[in-house]
């Protein structure tokens, strides 16, 4: 019986704090993304419908959108924490009714508009026509 032996050297290098920072907050938004469906599954809120059939959860968005709204005139920042995140809830579950997975659609969309240009009216953006 012959015995192989390895010596393995292992070089450790710190990684930039941005990095590990960038991959927590990555890690923690899927986790958090699969709570969400997780609490959605057991109220029904995740099967799968024809798209008509989700618009009770778009309604909810819409709701949810208006407590944004509500906490900016209101100078309200826990109230647009809530209203954000609960919007985000309302989101995800719309995406997941409808076969979709949340960060492939903000993923669709930020590479719709990465290389727009424009300029801020107002607040606002204004693309280039």
């Amino acid at each position: 019986m012959m015995t192989r032996h390895f010596n393995t050297l292992f070089i450790i290098l710190p990684l930039p704090p941005t990095l590990v920072v960038g991959v927590y907050k990555q890690n923690k938004m899927e986790e958090l993304i699969k709570k969400v469906i997780d609490w959605g599954e057991p109220k029904g809120l995740t099967e799968n419908r024809p798209m008509l059939k989700s618009w009770p959860q778009y309604e909810k968005v819409q709701e949810e959108a208006q407590e944004i709204a509500r906490s900016l005139v209101n100078n309200d920042r826990d109230g647009l924490i809530d209203g954000l995140g609960d919007t985000m809830v309302t989101l995800i579950l719309l995406a997941k009714q409808n076969s979709l997975d949340i960060q492939e659609c903000l993923e669709y969309a930020y590479n719709e508009i990465k290389g727009r240009t424009g300029k801020t009216v107002k607040g606002k953006f204004v693309k280039d026509s």
